[in-house]
């Protein structure tokens, strides 16, 4: 039974309809998540979510939105600290769980990734932080900064993935998780610092 929703606006319905999918997609694969389920988390009925994002696809790329800007920020504020930002980065899938398991799900193809790849400046700005760490122009980074950049995130990204599908094998096999944090920060910081290289650029 659907729960009274007098006295709820649309941008409430739109909220709780969001959290609701917040909640459930951090769990679940989205594709298992049903409408139904969604509307009874927020209170209301089948016929809101189509008139509120228009579709089911307009519901999970509201999720995927909201998800982009919690990591933007969370990412831009750490590359705003002074020092190599890596152990940060890598600290943020054990401070924020459920967000990382939505990002997770951004780079698996799981929410709509196009909007937050277009938007994101991420990239840029850590592109931008390597280089100015070589001596250079942050506004004019080299190829080999590029690649170091490249390398940084799909690590990160590749350590949330671990962490999510074989956390129990890790656990099992008696890994240390902050030693393993430790290692991948200095391989990242390595990357960082190798110098340049004629061949790459």
């Amino acid at each position: 039974m659907v729960p009274s929703t007098s006295g709820v606006d649309d941008e409430g319905f739109r909220a709780a309809l969001v959290g609701a999918a917040w909640e459930m997609f951090a769990r679940r694969s989205p594709s298992s998540v049903s409408v139904r389920v969604l509307a009874e988390m927020a209170g209301c009925s089948h016929g809101t979510i189509t008139s509120t994002f228009g579709s089911r696809s307009g519901l999970e790329r509201a999720v995927a939105d909201q998800v982009a800007v919690t990591v933007e920020e969370a990412v831009v504020d750490v590359l705003a600290q002074p020092g190599w930002p890596f152990g940060a980065m890598l600290r943020m899938r054990h401070e924020h769980p459920r967000v990382t398991r939505l990002f997770v799900r951004l780079g698996l193809g799981d929410l709509p990734i196009d909007d937050f790849l277009s938007r994101s400046t991420i990239g840029d700005r850590l592109v931008g932080r390597i280089e100015g760490f070589r001596g250079g122009s942050p506004r004019r980074p080299t190829q080999r900064s590029r690649l170091a950049a490249h390398g940084v995130l799909c690590t990160v990204l590749g350590a949330c993935t671990f962490d999510i599908f074989n956390i129990r094998s890790v656990r099992s096999a008696g890994i240390d998780g902050s030693v393993r944090d430790a290692a991948l920060t200095n391989a990242l910081t390595l990357i960082a610092e190798l110098p340049a290289d004629d061949a790459v650029e």
